[in-house]
């Protein structure tokens, strides 16, 4: 007999009868199915809820940088960075959102990239993503040379182009009179059509800032910096501030003499325009008032500079400042938040700096003495190229039109240019002297400054 049977035939109910007689095979066979056989486990494993997702911030000709954002993973972790699936970095991550920098790259070549978590036992892959570096800037470019002066000492502070056919320039400029003997009274603007320059006088009133001036009396000031909009929209600061609407020029009062002689003027829009001098003198003008902003020092303010921040949705507004004198060893680098200051990091930089330029968390540069350069405003640290590696000489203004075409400009006519991967020096038909300002438009360049006892122009298409 089996033991089914057996089983079932040792069983006896109530009235005597047997299992085998009374019972229902069927519901009995069940009951033994599940206590001879083992129950089959069909609860699901817990789902694996981590997550790596990687993102492309930004790149260079050279460089990658990436966003490498985590979910449920213990701190700290290891992440391997593949580049077109060979790894390119292994990092220890103590962050759960972390930007991760890629160089060695080349110009103008797509790339793809994928994290993973390093574990074996526990492997996570990220998603796969692509990033383009961008294109270099072409060195070429064709220099002209143009000098103005006559008598005594001349010199171009400021530029500002429109186009090829429309050029500013600014400073005090000694000519001749009709009678072909020195005029003492100086030409402080001069303008380009595209063939020739004119001479322009802005005239100050006298007695703001000459109290010895007669009531009526109009005089004469050098014109420190231009900033110009659009060929209707254009702003000097030379002796008064000055605006040109497409037609004529017209004096603002200001909140004070400093504004009419600083030494750079920056500005999102004519309701929006800022003047920054000597004794941090900062002012600014929101197309119907002036409010002079406090610094909160009295160094000498060489530069502003500002741009639209796409993160923040912000105008990030940033100025340099220095002693005149370059023994002493006293500099500042100051951010405009409303009418507030704020003095940021200033690790690394050298004693003197004179000019600032650039791109809202992309590049920033810095020179003076040395080119100070670092990619966001954030980063602990401005590094420097050594002198001679780039310039040899004292570096007066730096202007970009993108990270990929940056100009400085400075001392004994120096002219450096990067192209997005390499830096290259200009051999100027002048060889003394200095540049203290550049601007850049499309393939045109124009670098102002002093050679001997002239103003001196360069203009330079690629």
């Amino acid at each position: 007999m089996g033991i089914l049977p057996k089983l079932l035939s040792g069983l006896k109910l109530c009235n005597g009868g047997t299992a085998m007689k009374t019972f229902k095979i069927f519901p009995v066979f069940i009951l033994l199915t599940f206590i001879f056989f083992p129950k089959c486990n069909t609860t699901e494993p817990p789902p694996d809820n981590r997550k790596l997702t990687l993102t492309f911030e930004d790149a260079s000709c050279t460089e990658a940088w990436l966003r490498l954002e985590s979910e449920n993973i213990s701190l700290p972790f290891e992440a391997i960075i593949k580049k077109d699936n060979d790894v390119a970095k292994v990092i220890n991550l103590n962050s759960n959102d972390t930007i991760i920098y890629i160089d060695t790259l080349l110009p103008n070549k797509t790339y793809t990239f994928k994290a993973e978590l390093s574990s074996i036992q526990n492997p996570l892959p990220s998603n796969e993503i692509t990033a383009t570096t961008m294109d270099t800037t072409s060195h070429h470019f064709t220099f002209e040379t143009f000098t103005f002066g006559e008598h005594s000492s001349s010199v171009l502070y400021d530029v500002a182009i429109i186009n090829e056919n429309n050029i500013w320039a600014v400073g005090e400029i000694y000519m001749n009179d009709s009678l072909g003997q020195p005029d003492p009274n100086f030409y402080n603007v001069i303008h380009f059509d595209g063939n020739n320059w004119e001479p322009i006088r802005l005239l100050t009133n006298c007695r703001i800032y000459f109290p010895e001036c007669g009531p009526e009396t109009l005089g004469i000031a050098p014109a420190k910096t231009i900033f110009a909009f659009n060929e209707n929209d254009i702003w000097i600061a030379a002796g008064n501030v000055f605006h040109f609407n497409g037609t004529e020029w017209n004096r603002h009062a200001g909140t004070g003499p400093e504004n009419g002689s600083a030494n750079k003027i920056w500005g999102s829009s004519s309701s929006d325009i800022y003047f920054a001098g000597n004794n941090g003198y900062i002012s600014h003008y929101n197309g119907t008032n002036w409010q002079k902003i406090g610094s909160g020092t009295d160094l000498d303010i060489y530069d502003i500079w500002g741009d639209y921040n796409e993160k923040t949705g912000d105008y990030e507004i940033l100025l340099v400042l220095s002693k005149s004198n370059f023994n002493l060893v006293d500099k500042k680098l100051l951010k405009i938040e409303g009418n507030t200051i704020k003095v940021l990091n200033d690790s690394g930089l050298a004693k003197s700096v004179q000019s600032i330029w650039f791109l809202p968390d992309k590049r920033y540069y810095i020179v003076g003495s040395g080119i100070h350069q670092k990619h966001r405003l954030h980063d602990p640290f401005w590094n420097v190229y050594p002198s001679g590696v780039v310039t040899s000489y004292q570096s007066h203004r730096v202007r970009g039109s993108n990270i990929n075409d940056i100009f400085v400009v400075g001392s004994f006519a120096e002219v450096v240019h990067f192209n997005g991967i390499s830096w290259y020096k200009y051999q100027i038909s002048i060889t003394s002297g200095a540049f203290g300002n550049i601007d850049i438009k499309s393939n045109l360049v124009v670098t102002v400054g002093y050679y001997g006892n002239q103003g001196v122009v360069v203009m330079g298409r690629k």
